[in-house]
């Protein structure tokens, strides 16, 4: 029970990680303004940004070849969320000057965070090997290597960043998945603790929170939601959290009450909704876990587990046909579930075996009498 559940856990970690954010690392997302009244700016507002960004493109119009206005653009465009420009303006930055140290760690830090690892790795072990040792080159070869498969090698430049700013949020967090793909647990639980007392990730948190409740350590989950969770500001995720919580420890009443009183603030929510159908099912309320299973396939209908939780509500209740009707929806969505193939078989067995009953009862009541006639 353990193993299968801390395996389904590395699986959702693993398929769900994104790329850390490590851009603001490598140079300060702050652009240096050409107008006094832009040098610092308080707060982000995007009309001020847009307006600069005019400003520059029309610097480019006047002198094609400075390599500095590219990178103020690169600069502003990222700040205003256009990657494709910032990507393009860094590209002809670096063409232009290819020996600037500093144009090139915010180039690198860039390709990676749009997704281009192979590129960003390539130009890291350039520095790297140009006897660049800074946190910034370290930390992106840490997190390229790694999403590139190659542990050993993220492990070593994670050890080096680490050396350098022993309590990095990122380069903690990163540890907890290198220690956790090799299984060591507790390894992932103590990166990931010094990660969050760094300073607290939502990410993180709930990496670590989902490890607790796959090894099925109330005690620990308890501890982690005393010490941490004051930070997390989503009230259905609260509400989320105490109910995976209440489930763990048997209380199946109360994990439902915390999901309903929820989903009456947002019935749009469909992990609400998985868990709610997913909760009644295991508390025999069939009829409920059926509703909330229909609300959920309404709005996202490639949801494979709406449709196994109504098919067994269905089958729970005897209806074997609409079972199997909604066994086969869930393998039009996942062919190769061979659970889902062993269970729609299960029910089709159980389907034939009533009709054959059904048969035979009917063939006794309608058989001729027969009499034995007196000598």
């Amino acid at each position: 029970m353990k193993t299968k559940s801390l395996h389904k856990f590395k699986s959702r970690v693993f398929s769900s990680l994104m790329i850390l954010v490590l851009f603001c690392a490598f140079a300060s997302c702050q652009p240096e303004f050409g107008r006094e009244k832009m040098k610092s700016p308080p707060v982000f507002d995007r009309e001020y940004y847009q307006e600069y960004l005019e400003e520059l493109n029309g610097k480019i119009i006047r002198n094609t070849q400075d390599p500095r206005i590219y990178f103020q653009k690169a600069k502003v465009s990222m700040l205003l969320g256009d990657s494709i420009a910032a990507l393009r303006a860094m590209d002809k930055a670096v063409e232009l000057d290819s020996a600037s140290l500093e144009m090139k760690q915010f180039y690198t830090g860039m390709l990676l965070r749009v997704g281009d690892v192979g590129k960003a790795v390539q130009y890291a072990e350039d520095l790297y090997e140009s006897g660049d040792r800074s946190f910034s080159v370290l930390s992106i070869l840490a997190q390229g290597k790694f999403e590139q498969g190659e542990d050993s090698a993220a492990f070593e430049y994670v050890g080096q960043a680490l050396a350098l700013r022993n309590e990095s949020p990122n380069m903690l967090s990163l540890l907890g998945y290198l220690d956790l793909r090799k299984s060591d647990t507790l390894g992932a639980e103590q990166a990931w603790q010094r990660s969050l007392r760094s300073q607290f990730d939502d990410q993180i948190y709930h990496s670590l929170f989902d490890l607790y409740l796959s090894e099925q350590d109330s005690s620990k989950v308890m501890s982690l939601k005393n010490e941490f969770e004051g930070n997390v500001t989503d009230s259905i995720q609260k509400a989320i959290d105490d109910a995976l919580y209440y489930q763990l420890i048997g209380k199946n009443k109360e994990a439902l009450g915390a999901l309903q009183s929820q989903y009456e603030k947002d019935t749009s929510n469909i992990r609400l909704l998985k868990l709610l159908s997913d909760g009644y099912l295991s508390l025999n309320f069939y009829d409920s876990a059926i509703y909330y299973a229909q609300k959920g396939i309404a709005i996202d209908s490639t949801q494979v587990d709406f449709f196994v939780i109504e098919a067994k509500s269905y089958e729970s209740k005897f209806w074997y046909t609409s079972a199997i009707e909604f066994y086969q929806k869930a393998l039009n969505l996942s062919p190769a579930d061979s659970a889902l193939i062993r269970d729609m078989d299960n029910v089709r067995r159980k389907r034939e075996f009533v009709r054959r009953k059904k048969e035979l009862e009917s063939k006794e009541e309608v058989a001729p009498i027969k009499h034995i006639n007196s000598l």
